[in-house]
């Protein structure tokens, strides 16, 4: 990242091409389009990838957030607690281990998504689009916790450890991570479920704002600002 300038992600998810392209057309994005570009210190970039863990099917119902009790039962998050970390995991895997990889990560994503502590609000693995005569097929955890704490709880849970044992010889290089302390948005835990909860924190979120007065894809932007 450049001297003096910020870097932001922006994380975008669309049910299809067709999704994206309908979005590019739309005015809010014209005038953010417009508004930032004088404020970019380069160029944005972008990667473009489709879904493993969560399917289109069970995209609402997996990334609900939710807490277990101490039954071990689940229940709905009733309020966000405004401190949510994320990181950004990328993976470059054999092409022959694919299949495996995916299977473990997904019974990784599963359950992270039940931890005890209900601190893990997403676990998304996506694949990245590109060339099939690559030597390695790239994918992408998209992690996002409560807090640090449970960021932390995950690390050390078993599943967590056991799934680095399974993929660390499937994997072509070492694995990357960008951490993210600091969420601009969503500002809440409740907004990174999908469905309705998303729909009615996203347009609350919205109507704040304006009274200050200022098959799925995922596509990942990254810019830096002056």
């Amino acid at each position: 990242m450049r001297s003096g300038s910020d870097r932001f992600v922006l994380v975008e998810i669309f049910k299809g091409k067709e999704a994206i392209e309908a979005h590019k057309t739309e005015q809010h994005y014209k005038t953010w389009n417009k508004n930032v570009e004088s404020i970019m210190a380069e160029p944005r970039s972008k990667r473009s990838y489709a879904p493993v863990f969560p399917t289109n099917e069970d995209w609402n119902a997996v990334n609900t957030p939710v807490r277990v009790d101490e039954n071990g039962q689940r229940i709905e998050v009733a309020e966000g607690s405004g401190t949510a970390v994320a990181c950004h995991v990328t993976i470059k895997v054999n092409k022959k281990d694919a299949s495996a990889f995916e299977k473990v990560s997904i019974e990784n994503a599963i359950s992270s998504k039940l931890e005890e502590d209900g601190g893990c609000l997403r676990f998304d693995i996506f694949k990245r689009i590109n060339d099939d005569e690559a030597d390695s097929d790239e994918y992408l955890f998209v992690e996002v916790f409560r807090d640090a704490q449970a960021q932390t709880f995950h690390s050390q849970t078993a599943h967590s450890q056991n799934w680095k044992t399974k993929v660390e010889p499937m994997m072509a290089a070492e694995r990357t991570w960008t951490q993210f302390d600091e969420i601009v948005f969503p500002i809440d835990d409740t907004m990174w479920a999908d469905g309705d909860a998303c729909e009615d924190a996203c347009e609350m979120a919205w109507q704040q704002q304006q009274q200050q007065q200022h098959s799925i894809l995922l596509i990942i932007y990254v810019f830096d600002t002056l």
